[in-house]
């Protein structure tokens, strides 16, 4: 399940046949989805086929990413010709913005001259470009236009990659019932074709529906009725393909001994076809099997052979995800060189392919391999020094399309995982900084750190309330304009500041475990030290009765009658207030 990028959401292309087959898009790498796939079979496959399309997929992607590469009569008007070619090359280069502009212009010329083929083409390669933007309701809205000049012309053809597009997008904004309803229709246009290869792709999307809302049970259901569709039209390479998802739909609901059947039969189909992709794809899959299984010797087993492979296809991706399970299966086992040498050629994959999100995460897991497994601070500290930069560049990158993504979900009573996922990510990466920091007794270091995860924090809070914390101004000031911007960092002289103006100690904490809490003191008096502790709050807890610390203050909330709606920023320097001062 991945963000289209600009190989994966070419559009419906104004050009010749020629040059659709000759053109080439660099990768945004570092826009690339922030949810990792649930399975190896479900990662999205990069290269083109021998035509110079996207290969199409019956199961994974089952959706089909925004984007039709074919070839599309050029604009009988010489100027529009050059128009349409000149927003061509600009969404090659990335200049997805302009793009749009020039096929709208063409998209109300067609409109004027009553041609309908080309204003569909023209609005739809519109609504791919707003994608690529990240800008998703918008794109909703022009696919939704497009396919509305589809029906009206009778154009199937168009309507069946219109339905496609809009599943996607809706699935990504996390409006399942409009997915469905989008699906449902792709099915009757393929049964009124009699499209077997059709049916089945919008069944593994239903699946993919299902899957993705956490409904197993049902994606299941809709996996095995596209495998009888794939076997009744005697499709080997489809009834291999969502034997995958099958099989994975069962080990998510914990039938394992079935999701194990399933990519046996499917790695016996691929090795007699001599189709190495989906043996690759398979090993990955029997890997994730055995492992939760506890079957860790056979997981490594699996593991090295899906690198293997993905090493001779020249699948960077697949050897950098192998690589980095890999290394968490030999940590489980107490093989901690080995593992903390898979992750070091995983981080190196990941620089290679400019994923800044996976470096992010397997320099994260290397710190935790020296912090907490060979409990050597000193050793986790530049490593998880350098996630902290990496998540630091990725969110430079992507932090107004994350923002207003939750704040667009919200509105729209969904939620945004991607978000929340990177969000954690980052966090997790402060903490077990600061842990690192602090066992080395360089607290003033990991203070500063811990300001920077209180302002995220803040970010996100504000976001979950429906608000871009750029244009909120007063909510953290009680009032007034925040005197310190949310996303300036503060060192340890400007925390010292603060609490100085304020006029009285400064406390920062920090949740460093379900029972651990890393706690400064900033005075105000310019000459004081910064007082820091670890509290271990077990014993107290147990004596409340309390499991935890998020336990006790769910029990306090619901004793002086908080709602579960309300969100209470945590203590932060940037807004001089307390928490009664930032709820809502």
């Amino acid at each position: 399940l991945v963000q289209p990028t600009a190989q994966d959401a070419r559009p419906r292309i104004i050009m010749s046949a020629e040059e659709a087959s000759s053109s080439g898009l660099d990768q945004e790498s570092a826009k690339q989805s922030l949810r990792r796939a649930g399975s190896f079979s479900r990662q999205k496959k990069n290269r083109a086929g021998a035509d110079g399309k996207a290969e199409q997929d019956y199961s994974e992607d089952a959706l089909s990413n925004p984007r039709s590469l074919q070839v599309i009569e050029s604009p009988e008007d010489e100027l529009n010709d050059v128009v349409a070619k000149e927003a061509v090359d600009l969404f090659d280069k990335g200049a997805y913005d302009e793009a749009g502009e020039k096929w709208w212009a063409l998209a109300e010329h067609a409109r004027a001259n009553g041609n309908k083929a080309q204003e569909c083409t023209a609005l739809h390669n519109v609504g791919t470009a707003l994608v690529m933007m990240h800008e998703l309701a918008e794109a909703v809205t022009c696919y939704n236009k497009a396919l509305q000049v589809a029906l009206d012309a009778e154009d199937r053809a168009a309507q069946v990659e219109l339905y496609e597009c809009l599943a996607w997008v809706y699935r990504e904004l996390g409006h399942a019932p409009h997915a469905i309803e989008c699906l449902n229709s792709l099915m009757m246009l393929h049964e009124e074709a009699d499209n077997a290869a059709g049916q089945v792709l919008a069944t593994c999307g239903l699946g993919s529906i299902h899957d993705a809302t956490g409904n197993y049970p049902e994606a299941a259901a809709y996996y095995e009725r596209a495998l009888e569709l794939a076997r009744e039209a005697g499709d080997e390479k489809a009834v291999a393909r969502v034997l995958g998802d099958l099989g994975t739909s069962y080990v998510q609901v914990g039938s394992y001994e079935q999701g194990v059947d399933c990519y046996e039969q499917a790695l016996a189909m691929a090795q007699a076809e001599g189709d190495r992709d989906r043996e690759m794809r398979t090993f990955g899959n029997l890997a994730i099997a055995a492992n939760l299984r506890e079957r860790d010797e056979e997981a490594v087993g699996y593991f090295e052979k899906t690198i293997e492979l993905a090493a001779e296809l020249g699948e960077p991706a697949t050897e950098t995800r192998a690589r980095a399970d890999l290394a968490l299966v030999l940590r489980a086992l107490g093989r901690l060189a080995p593992a903390v040498e898979s992750l070091v050629k995983a981080v190196e994959l990941a620089k290679g392919q400019s994923d800044i999100v996976a470096m992010g995460e397997h320099l994260t897991q290397l710190g935790v391999t020296h912090l907490k497994f060979s409990k050597d601070a000193a050793a986790a500290e530049p490593f998880l020094a350098q996630a902290l930069e990496a998540w630091r560049e990725c969110a430079g990158l992507l932090r107004a399309q994350l923002c207003e993504t939750r704040v667009s979900a919200q509105q729209r009573n969904s939620d945004n995982l991607e978000t929340a996922e990177f969000f954690d990510a980052r966090i997790d990466a402060h903490v077990l900084l600061q842990l690192a920091l602090t066992e080395q007794g360089k607290t003033d270091a990991a203070l500063v750190v811990a300001e920077e995860a209180h302002a995220i924090a803040t970010r996100e809070l504000l976001a979950l309330g429906g608000r871009d914390h750029r244009a909120v101004g007063t909510l953290l000031g009680a009032g007034e304009e925040c005197r310190t911007p949310v996303d300036a960092p503060l060192g340890v002289a400007e925390i010292r500041a603060v609490a100085a103006e304020a006029g009285c100690p400064l406390l920062m904490l920090t949740l460093a475990g379900d029972n651990e809490v890393l706690a400064w003191v900033v005075p105000p008096a310019a000459g004081a030290d910064v007082s820091f502790c670890k509290l271990d709050l077990e014993p107290a807890l147990a004596a409340a009765g309390c499991t935890s610390i998020v336990h006790a203050v769910s029990r306090l909330h619901e004793a002086i009658g908080i709602s579960a709606g309300v969100h209470v920023c945590r203590g932060s320097p940037r807004g001089g207030g307390g928490e009664e001062e930032a709820a809502e």
